[in-house]
């Protein structure tokens, strides 16, 4: 930010003069010119030090009657009405505006233009208006001095002079107390190059740990059987299904993911089942018209498999085993996918 400086009026040469700082930004005061160790009589632009004070406080026979109120305000020189209406200015010197709700700062003697401040009910509202006798409000301007010219700090309600503190156009790393313009934003969001690639089909899967080989398995008591009676037959607790007669057909239903890829089926059961072959198919809907995806012996898995991406608007799909004599036993199917 650019240096500045604090000036006040100085009433006889009615004129702007700097006021003195140490370079710690401390005002330098003379105590002489508004204290003194003893008060006088007639001085009104003085105090007395704490150190006449002290003494006087311990010196009882110092002391007066009560004063009345008419003796208050004339000891004070009448700067208070009876009403406690200030009478004329008051200088106060580092002392601290108190639960002041409205208060107005008044040029030098033969200006008419003047500004008041307006405290909300809420201490953080804080409002400036510019008033000028015979004319009414208008728009004014604060100014701070940035070491060569005086620029604008708040003019017409905008901030101008102040923003760089806060922004700046491109991002710096390690800035955590300001933010980019929204220029720059506009054109980092408009340049594809400079965003993140999206991830791939692949690195999507692997964030979802879905990639690679995906199984869907069930067990022999998925499957119905249809002929030649579908009485003659039984399941059992681990999930198998058990033939009671000779030329038993069954067939389960097939629901994979849509958009998988099948790479490979197998069906398991027991050794007096593997002289009989399972196939899987899949059947359009609009016409019902089968074709065979995948088939082997049972306990042999089919690696080869035709129209492998599975679409289940158009198709369904199941599993069928013929065939299966006395005691053959039907374990579970295992279709391998990928997505």
């Amino acid at each position: 930010m650019g240096s500045g400086h604090l000036f006040g009026w100085e009433s006889v040469g009615e004129d702007w003069v700097k006021v003195a700082c140490n370079p710690s930004g401390e005002l330098q005061i003379d105590a002489s010119l508004i204290l003194e160790d003893v008060p006088t009589d007639g001085e009104l632009e003085k105090a007395p030090t704490s150190n006449w004070a002290y003494n006087h406080k311990a010196d009882v026979a110092a002391h007066h009657a009560k004063y009345t109120d008419v003796e208050s305000r004339t000891a004070i020189d009448d700067i208070f009405t009876a009403g406690g209406v200030l009478t004329r200015n008051m200088d106060f010197n580092y002392k601290e505006f108190v639960n002041v709700a409205r208060f107005n700062l008044k040029a030098a003697a033969g200006h008419t233009h003047r500004v008041i401040l307006g405290l909300g009910s809420n201490s953080k509202d804080f409002n400036i208006f510019s008033y000028e006798g015979g004319v009414g409000w208008s728009d004014f301007s604060i100014y701070k001095y940035n070491g060569s010219a005086y620029i604008p700090v708040i003019d017409s309600d905008n901030f101008q002079a102040t923003l760089d503190d806060y922004l700046e156009e491109a991002p710096s790393d390690g800035v955590v107390n300001k933010a980019p313009t929204s220029n720059w934003a506009y054109d980092h969001n408009a340049n594809a190059s400079a965003h993140h690639a999206k991830f791939t089909a692949l690195e999507a899967q692997e964030a979802c740990n879905l990639d690679g080989d995906l199984y869907h398995s069930f067990p022999g008591t998925a499957f119905k059987p249809t002929n030649p009676d579908t009485d003659q037959h039984h399941y059992a607790v681990s999930g198998k299904l058990i033939s009671d007669q000779d030329g038993m057909s069954v067939y389960a239903p097939v629901m994979l993911p849509d958009g998988c890829t099948v790479t490979a089926c197998l069906v398991d059961g027991s050794a007096g089942l593997t002289d009989e072959g399972w196939t899987l198919w899949r059947i359009t809907h609009s016409d019902q018209v089968t074709a065979i995806m995948g088939q082997a012996v049972v306990q042999t898995e089919d690696t080869s498999i035709a129209n492998p991406v599975i679409d289940n608007s158009l198709y369904s799909y199941h599993i069928s085993l013929t065939a299966m004599d006395t005691a053959d036993e039907l374990y579970y199917t295992r279709i391998k996918y990928t997505l």
